[in-house]
């Protein structure tokens, strides 16, 4: 009876070692094809209407870039809120950056809006746009694009602009390679007298 018993233990035996050892390279090999379909969007929406939901919904909050133009003077932009939503570019939400335009001049700008490219260094600005120097000059308007690299800027909109000396409005702006700013269509330039 003891020899009957262990002829039916070796099979067993030899089943039981045979369950484990495919067990062991099935489940595995079952893990990594769910991984693959979940990755590819076989298993539910595609992979591309995925990745575009993810860009239009995610929002980084506190957000920072910083960089250096030709000169090797810095440029930094901070967000309260903004999304990249391309390789090129990225959108700012309620916006604050310095250039130093020159040594010892800075430019501040404020913006409720703005989309960077990072490959033109270019930023147009959207909302309430405030351009201040350090010298006291301060121009406001509706949309304006500034090359962050260069410190070059322009727009086509109504703009006006305040010093302790003087007031002007006019139909658009250039800064120029100078850091001349020139004023288009017909400005009305008011003068304060002291």
């Amino acid at each position: 009876m003891m020899l009957v018993q262990k002829r039916m233990s070796e099979p067993l035996m030899k089943n039981r070692l045979r369950i484990k050892r495919n067990v062991k390279y099935i489940l595995p090999s079952c893990g990594v094809i769910v991984l693959i379909c979940v990755f590819f969007g076989i298993a539910g929406r595609s992979n591309v209407a995925n990745t575009l939901e993810i860009l239009s919904t995610n929002y980084a909050s506190n957000l920072k870039y910083g960089g250096q133009n030709k000169k090797g003077q810095p440029f930094f932009i901070h967000s309260e809120r903004g999304k990249e939503v391309s390789d090129k570019e990225v959108v700012f939400e309620n916006l604050n950056a310095n250039i130093d335009v020159k040594k010892g001049e800075i430019m501040k700008i404020k913006a409720n809006q703005g989309t960077f490219n990072k490959d033109s260094k270019n930023i147009d600005l959207n909302g309430d746009v405030q351009l201040s120097r350090s010298n006291g000059l301060i121009l406001q308007t509706t949309e304006a694009t500034i090359n962050m690299e260069s410190g070059l800027a322009y727009n086509n909109a109504p703009i006006e602009g305040s010093s302790d000396r003087a007031h002007i409005k006019a139909n658009g702006f250039r800064i120029e390679a100078e850091n001349q700013i020139v004023f288009l269509g017909q400005p009305e330039l008011t003068i304060r007298v002291h």
